[in-house]
């Protein structure tokens, strides 16, 4: 890839793609309004709750197995 189709790349990632950020308290239906956008406009829905569950079980293999010993993780 050149320099100008990375430049073009980035210019219609970060520029010219749509971003929506659906803000608001608990059960004020963010979720089914996103994942209404994403039907109508065919786009990917990145939900937090979805992030924040799997992320125990991913950094479940990462912490240590003693706990007395901290290592590096402070």
């Amino acid at each position: 890839m050149n320099i100008f189709e990375r430049i073009w790349f980035y210019f219609f990632i970060f520029i010219l793609v749509p971003k929506i950020i659906l803000l608001g308290p608990p059960a004020s239906g963010r979720h089914t309004i996103g994942k209404l956008l994403q039907k109508k406009s065919n786009a990917v829905l990145i939900d937090t709750e979805d992030l924040l569950r799997d992320a125990p079980s991913k950094l479940k293999d990462k912490l240590p197995t003693n706990p007395n010993i901290v290592g590096d993780f402070i």
